[in-house]
């Protein structure tokens, strides 16, 4: 765990850095979560910013989203360093119909309202972002997806939604093998 965490310090010491005035996570191209939807196992494929894809590789989220609005999320990753899993778990609440207020009692460096800047269940993906301490307070943005690797119809989709959210796919790290490693 040490490791990971000083892996995590580096890649905010080099983000700082180059860190830009705002946090800019784009535009939310949705307008309301279906809680009952969102819960579940999804897969991350795609990371901003790049750096941050040496903390951890083959990210997976599992939220549990209650209709009440508590939300309950358990991250694990891919060691780069020791090729371990590490686990990260949250807790946070719905503040608005597509964000949620997440802290992380034994990371506190992750806690953040995070965003939902676009999602289709039926395709398969999902864009969330959040404003990290760690980074501080710039974006943490990824794309995740419910199968890996995702389909070709499904990647499509997620371009075209993040397009429309005015990010560029060229900014983020491709965070897991094409061959889908996750843990």
């Amino acid at each position: 765990m040490k490791g990971f965490l000083s892996t995590l310090l580096v890649c905010f010491v080099a983000y700082s850095a180059t860190a830009a005035p705002e946090c800019d996570l784009g535009k939310q191209i949705i307008d309301k979560v279906d809680t009952r939807i969102i819960n579940g196992l999804w897969k991350l494929k795609y990371l901003l910013p790049k750096s941050f894809s040496a903390a951890g590789r083959c990210w997976e989220l599992d939220y549990h989203l209650s209709a009440n609005g508590v939300a309950q999320l358990n991250a694990s990753n891919i060691s780069p360093k020791t090729g371990e899993i590490v686990m990260i778990n949250g807790a946070g609440k719905i503040i608005q119909d597509h964000n949620v207020n997440v802290t992380f009692p034994k990371n506190p460096e992750f806690d953040a309202v995070y965003h939902v800047l676009a999602w289709e269940e039926e395709k398969g993906y999902k864009i969330v972002g959040g404003c990290v301490p760690l980074l501080n307070y710039n974006p943490l943005i990824w794309i995740s997806y419910r199968h890996y690797p995702p389909s070709e119809e499904s990647l499509e989709a997620s371009k075209v939604a993040l397009k429309k959210t005015g990010l560029k796919l060229e900014d983020f790290d491709i965070n897991c093998d094409s061959d889908g490693r996750h843990i």
